[in-house]
């Protein structure tokens, strides 16, 4: 999928596009940007938004070289084009010769009629969540979407961990969960 990310890339810059992925603010642009620092020498340009979720993985250890295009760095940059864009879905203040695309899990089972769409999903795998809370050993796993009962019995068989499905209830607030019994 990266290859085929960068490909598509290297083309809309070559057609004197801004290559533009649309994303939520955390997660997948933070993979979306280390994955053109790491593969590419392109300079990548984030709105601001996702600049200041960037940040706050700079700051724990996370590499991620970008620009603000709120910053006269970055908007230079972005106006210059040979850049990569990352905004949140949005799409506020686009370059004008963006081209647009998502990197979203659901461009598996979803066409998408204007934009470009990479199947790149940021939901763990099974075996990532096994390991997850294998590492986290917790004393109760509470499982709100998908396989409840299957995810549930298997960390259950494999970790020794109690785990059910997180019972049906309207959260408003963290606190709510406080009310459950464990």
């Amino acid at each position: 999928m990266y290859a085929d990310i960068i490909r598509w890339t290297m083309t809309e810059i070559k057609e004197n596009k801004v290559p533009t992925f649309q994303v939520y603010s955390s997660g997948k642009p933070q993979e979306v940007v280390r994955l053109f620092n790491v593969y590419t020498k392109l300079p990548v340009v984030c709105s601001p938004t996702i600049s200041h979720a960037n940040e706050v993985y700079c700051k724990n250890g996370i590499e991620l070289e970008f620009l603000d295009s709120s910053t006269p760095d970055g908007k230079r940059i972005l106006k210059n084009g040979n850049c990569v864009y990352v905004t949140t879905g949005h799409g506020d203040h686009l370059p004008h010769n963006a081209s647009r695309a998502l990197a979203t899990g659901w461009a598996i089972k979803q066409a998408f009629r204007s934009y470009t769409a990479f199947p790149l999903s940021s939901h763990a795998d099974y075996g990532q969540l096994i390991e997850f809370v294998s590492r986290v050993n917790p004393r109760r796993v509470y499982i709100f979407t998908g396989y409840t009962e299957v995810l549930a019995t298997q960390i259950g068989d494999k970790l020794g961990i109690q785990a059910g499905p997180l019972p049906a209830m309207m959260q408003t607030k963290l606190l709510d969960f406080s009310q459950i019994s464990t």
